[in-house]
């Protein structure tokens, strides 16, 4: 009789049970989010990161690297009648021995961006530096989010003051001395001359430069250029020490260069 009623009992519950039906699909995996690139990550204040080594190279049709960098060659210039007289004096050999940097003086802005050699910024919150290979081993210090002091102490490379629009580092400088020139060309500047740089970072291994220059001694009107940087990332900037075996001496004495 147990056995009856247990082989009963196991028929009913098999009767109230559902049909087998086919194992359900696993749910899909969630797509994983692209990994971000390490230049578009963005610091705690949301700013982007233009940290690294980065240099110029200008090339001629040829391809060849350009060196003596005339930017009248590369935009329009709206001279003043002293600043183009200076100008065609400085592009002869008696002019180009009086260049400033030749002498291992600082190079200046925006000539210093320009150098054939590499450059590092080094971003941290509040100020960003730029380390600079050639010339004379020097730097520039950007601080952001200030404003000018109401006396500037000219200086030769001016004092500089950031802000971010967007994605773009944009630098104000005023105060500079009248010891440099814009380019090898030979442009020259005033202690009144004011300019804004654009630093925005396109790619990885590409960081546009634009700069303004404003100076209404010598040129009748704010003008610019812009190229981009290369970036070398696994490169590090060396010791670079001008007045050091300095072959120029002998050009810039005789009027050669």
């Amino acid at each position: 009789m147990r056995l009856i009623l247990l082989l009963t009992l196991s028929a009913l519950l098999a009767l109230g049970q559902a049909p087998a039906g086919p194992a359900k699909p696993p749910a899909p995996a969630k797509p994983k989010p692209a990994p971000e690139a390490p230049w578009t990550k963005k610091n705690a204040l949301g700013e982007p990161d233009l940290s690294g080594v980065w240099q110029q190279q200008f090339r001629d049709k040829q391809g060849r690297p350009v060196v003596g960098l005339d930017l009248a060659d590369f935009t329009d210039i709206p001279y003043t009648p002293t600043s183009k007289a200076k100008y065609d004096f400085n592009k002869t050999p008696r002019g180009q021995a009086t260049d400033p940097e030749g002498y291992c003086m600082p190079a200046g802005v925006p000539r210093t961006t320009g150098l054939p050699y590499p450059l590092r910024i080094l971003q941290t919150p509040g100020l960003i530096a730029i380390l600079l290979e050639g010339n004379v081993h020097s730097y520039r210090m950007i601080l952001m989010n200030q404003e000018h002091p109401k006396d500037v102490q000219p200086s030769w490379m001016g004092h500089s003051i950031g802000k971010w629009e967007g994605d773009t580092l944009v630098i104000d400088t005023v105060g500079f001395n009248e010891g440099t020139w814009l380019d090898p060309g030979g442009h020259i500047h005033s202690d009144k001359m004011h300019t804004i740089e654009r630093f925005t970072r396109l790619t990885e291994n590409q960081l546009k430069y634009e700069f303004v220059i404003d100076d209404p001694v010598m040129y009748t009107k704010p003008w610019g250029w812009d190229y981009v940087l290369v970036g070398h990332h696994d490169w590090e900037i060396i010791e670079y020490v001008c007045n050091e075996n300095n072959k120029d001496i002998e050009h810039l004495v005789n009027g050669t260069k």
